[in-house]
């Protein structure tokens, strides 16, 4: 994984079917976010800024298709970390790998991540990417960034399918709908609820 993220990709288009044949849309969770408001201000300022900025550095806004802004990656994110649905472990090392980075520019420019400039703080996640947990934690970022693309708008990222129409992806049918979100199942399998008929779903 750590080739993908590190070399340069000549198109945004290239650079998802380079994830699809490493197998990481394969593997990734089941689609699980669903963004109902911004979620700014849930990590505070300083991880905030580590995360947006990691988000920028792993899928470059370059004008060539959607920017994570417009896919809504970041509140996507956020929700991933928040759904009681995922393993508690998975959410926490989500958050840890934002203080490992703190940690890192502390101990290489004696400054929180923030406060180094735009050069500095390039150098710094290049760095880190050539780290064992760096390529690792950027390796599950990019996963969520990859599963915000392509999630079902229903969901809150990828709205009106704008990933969808940009990279000629058909997402299949049926699509999910309000009573048969992943949560809404999940909460029916919790309560027992037997579905006998296709109509329930």
């Amino acid at each position: 994984m750590k080739r993908i993220i590190v070399k340069k990709i000549q198109t945004r288009r290239s650079f998802i079917t380079k994830l699809i044949g490493a197998g990481v849309i394969i593997n990734l969770p089941l689609l699980n976010s669903c963004v109902a408001k911004s979620q700014k201000g849930v990590l505070g300022k300083r991880k905030e800024i580590i995360l947006k900025t990691v988000l920028e550095f792993l899928y470059p806004s370059d004008g060539n298709g959607p920017s994570l802004e417009k896919v809504r990656t970041y509140d996507y994110f956020i929700w991933n970390i928040r759904d009681n649905y995922l393993d508690p472990e998975e959410n926490k090392y989500l958050l840890d790998g934002l203080k490992w980075i703190d940690e890192t520019a502390m101990e290489k420019y004696e400054k929180h991540f923030e406060e180094l400039n735009a050069k500095e703080k390039y150098k710094l996640l290049k760095a880190i990417v050539n780290e064992g947990w760096g390529e690792n934690y950027f390796s599950k970022v990019l996963s969520v960034i990859v599963e915000s693309m392509f999630a079902d708008p229903i969901y809150g990222s990828n709205p009106d399918g704008v990933v969808w129409e940009w990279y000629n992806h058909n997402p299949g049918l049926p699509r999910p709908k309000e009573n048969n979100k992943y949560q809404t199942l999940l909460m029916r399998k919790k309560e027992n609820v037997i579905i006998t008929d296709m109509g329930q779903l």
